[in-house]
């Protein structure tokens, strides 16, 4: 693949810089033309060489009728859709972060996990934005009754400045199913309900059973299933024979392990009936000394204890986007007609996730096994 010139012109937006790219999907830094102010955006994008396939393209087009529906501090913006040159796109807010997998990553090889009030309150955010799109209508008012099919941490965006948002809905369904028109079972095996790895009809339930396979991941700073196969993984879920919290992680709060179990039980109807509630159970392990919660402002001050280095680098490279705007020479369209090539809304604020890829990972919604696009059925 030959190297990319930026700025490279996409549209009505000025591409400064790739953030990710797995098999299906890529994102770029992005600038709108002739915004004034100018905000950073991320742009994702298919992949050129799969952006005519009409099942991609049918699949981004639900992604984009959910996105477009959801609006909450919890959930990421889609702030502007469109194609260009038979390429569909998405603007999306920038977030100044990293996903939690990654976050995940880091404190693993450093052999430390975050302090419980701090993995209890972005577990509880993650919940709220959870709860929110299950509850979500769509501009006509009729309940979506989304289902994300896809919770796991590389899902979850943790701003450096403590804001928690959920990202990527490639692969929600608006309907009781999971497969895909192309006949695959999507998602990630390790983050799967019980029901999803049987091919049962689904609904919130299975979302909430995968934040909790998140949540023990934040208390332990390890996979839940790590070194296992794709065999063992589906018969341990399938069984509901899953480690206890207290085998990985010693001296947690009294209570917490039962708060987290419960969102693992085999049967739905044992779960939380809802996000919302798995939130609530939730609260009193997220406070501090003297009774203070986490908020985003104790977040952000705690990060750098344990990423700063990972904060330096992404500082780093905001920075060199930055300097692409203020180097960019007038454009030739200056003082005529913008570009007419087009998008459905406009942008109204600034946009998406950026972290570069640890070793033997993929980027968020741009996986090879999982196409960067929507799957909520149309039928």
């Amino acid at each position: 693949m030959s190297a990319v010139s930026y700025p490279l012109s996409f549209g009505p937006y000025e591409l400064l810089g790739e953030i990710s790219r797995g098999g299906m999907a890529e994102v770029h830094f992005a600038i709108r033309r002739g915004e004034n102010p100018q905000r950073v955006y991320a742009i994702k994008r298919i992949l050129p060489q799969h952006a005519t396939d009409p099942a991609f393209r049918r699949f981004f087009s639900a992604e984009i009728e959910l996105s477009k529906s959801l609006s909450h501090p919890q959930v990421v913006e889609t702030m502007d859709y469109g194609e260009v040159d038979r390429s569909p796109y998405l603007a999306m807010e920038y977030i100044h972060g990293r996903a939690l997998n990654r976050l995940l990553y880091a404190l693993g090889s450093q052999g430390r996990r975050l302090p419980v009030p701090f993995a209890a309150y972005i577990a509880m955010r993650a919940l709220d934005g959870l709860q929110y799109i299950h509850q979500a209508h769509d501009p006509q008012g009729r309940r979506i009754d989304a289902v994300i099919c896809d919770i796991s941490p590389s899902n979850i965006m943790v701003g450096y400045d403590g804001s928690i948002k959920l990202i990527d809905f490639g692969i929600a369904t608006s309907r009781l199913r999971f497969f895909e028109q192309i006949g695959m079972l999507k998602g990630k095996k390790n983050y799967m309900s019980p029901e999803q790895l049987r091919g049962l009809p689904l609904d919130h339930r299975a979302d909430i059973f995968a934040m909790g396979l998140c949540l023990f991941e934040l208390l332990t700073a390890q996979a839940v299933f790590s070194g296992k196969s794709d065999f063992e993984v589906e018969e341990a879920v399938r069984s509901g024979k899953l480690p206890q919290l207290s085998e990985r992680a010693q001296n947690l709060p009294k209570g917490l392990e039962e708060v987290v179990h419960k969102a693992l039980e085999l049967s739905p109807d044992a779960r939380y009936a809802s996000a919302g509630d798995f939130a609530r159970a939730l609260e009193p392990f997220a406070r501090l000394g003297k009774g203070k919660s986490v908020g985003p402002e104790e977040l952000a001050k705690v990060l750098p204890v344990y990423i700063v280095s990972m904060i330096k680098q992404d500082d780093q490279r905001l920075a060199d986007v930055l300097a692409r705007i203020e180097r960019q020479p007038e454009p030739a369209w200056a003082g005529s007609e913008m570009p007419t090539e087009v998008s459905a809304a406009p942008a109204t604020t600034a946009a998406v996730s950026g972290a570069p890829e640890e070793p033997g990972t993929e980027s968020p919604g741009a996986g090879p096994d999982e196409p960067a696009v929507a799957a909520r059925s149309s039928g």
